[in-house]
């Protein structure tokens, strides 16, 4: 849920952001290239922090077991577009600031994103679906 709400708090701050780096000015479509930089970000700093900071071996095999389920499904990056989306209609109805392609670009992500999460939701019913498992982790003594 906390992943849920940040992402709806990115969503809500991307026409701000964008106005902010970009100028008021600049083109209503200048958001669909600022989204897709920002979901890069949501993908690359992740990895850094993985990287760089010291975490568990079994934590780093759980995160491993969620990105390779995620590449066979790619459900972890559908629901980030989901929660960004809603968060972006949720500023444009607030600010009222009624742009065809805000209006677009957000019920874009909700409905891919809420198609996808439907899709995943029916293979997980399926349960027939292969599902990466935890490899051993080998312990110092």
């Amino acid at each position: 849920m906390i992943g849920a709400a940040y992402r709806g708090l990115i969503g809500f701050a991307l026409i701000p952001a964008k106005q902010l780096l970009m100028g008021s000015q600049s083109s209503d479509w200048a958001i669909v290239s600022f989204l897709l930089v920002i979901l890069l970000i949501l993908r690359l700093v992740p990895a850094v922090v993985r990287k760089l900071l010291p975490f568990s071996a079994e934590l780093k095999e759980a995160w491993s077991v969620r990105r390779r389920t995620a590449k066979l499904y790619d459900s972890y990056q559908w629901r980030k577009v989901t929660w960004i989306g809603a968060g972006l209609l949720f500023y444009v109805v607030i600010s009222r600031q009624f742009s065809a392609v805000y209006i677009s670009l957000s019920l874009l992500c909700l409905l891919a994103g809420a198609g996808a999460f439907l899709r995943w939701r029916a293979i997980l019913a399926d349960g027939a679906f292969p599902k990466p498992v935890a490899r051993k982790i080998k312990r110092l003594a």
